[in-house]
């Protein structure tokens, strides 16, 4: 047994083979189709989560006014309700939307950077200036949307009398959900 021939050890090698050009070609066309789909989505979903904040934030400030409006009712002061015509509907949050930038003129509403809110003093109206405006339909350039406070009148005869607030949008707008 000692002079036993030694018989070879197999050894596993792998192929060294390098990818051939069609492979290389049909995994990168295949990265470049998925990262595609991906950055597509990504991109809707950040236009899609804008729009929910906005719709947010004018269902927030269309309940603080009528709290504002059921406050004036229950203490019989609802002749103070004309004095909210033209006036900052934010001033009724508590704590108002971290994209808000607070009060300016007009001439300064340009350098206002988008996906922001702020009340145009001037004009008197609280404005939304979307990051991704891509289905905004309004004829507003830059595009933006606009919203003035309103008084409510009821007319009975000569007479009338406030009756309540509403946020208005000036003018009207569209926006469609990317992708509709």
């Amino acid at each position: 047994m000692a002079n036993a021939p030694r018989l070879p050890v197999p050894t596993y090698r792998p192929s060294l083979r390098r990818p051939a050009a069609f492979e290389l070609t049909v995994a990168g066309t295949l990265v470049l189709v998925l990262m595609a789909v991906a950055v597509h989505r990504i991109w809707f979903l950040r236009a899609f989560a804008e729009q929910v904040a906005f719709q947010n934030t004018v269902g927030v400030l269309h309940d603080a006014i009528g709290m504002k409006i059921a406050y004036c009712m229950s203490r019989g002061h609802m002749v103070q309700l004309a004095a909210w015509a033209g006036r900052n509907p934010m001033r009724l949050l508590a704590v108002p939307p971290r994209n808000y930038v607070g009060v300016v003129k007009t001439f300064a509403s340009r350098r206002i950077k988008p996906g922001t809110w702020y009340f145009d003093r001037t004009d008197r109206m609280l404005v939304y200036r979307p990051a991704d405006a891509g289905g905004l339909q309004t004829p507003l350039r830059p595009k933006r949307i606009r919203w003035q406070l309103q008084v409510v009148f009821l007319r009975k005869g000569a007479r009338e009398r406030v009756t309540g607030l509403r946020l208005v949008p000036m003018p009207s707008y569209v926006w469609h959900a990317m992708g509709d």
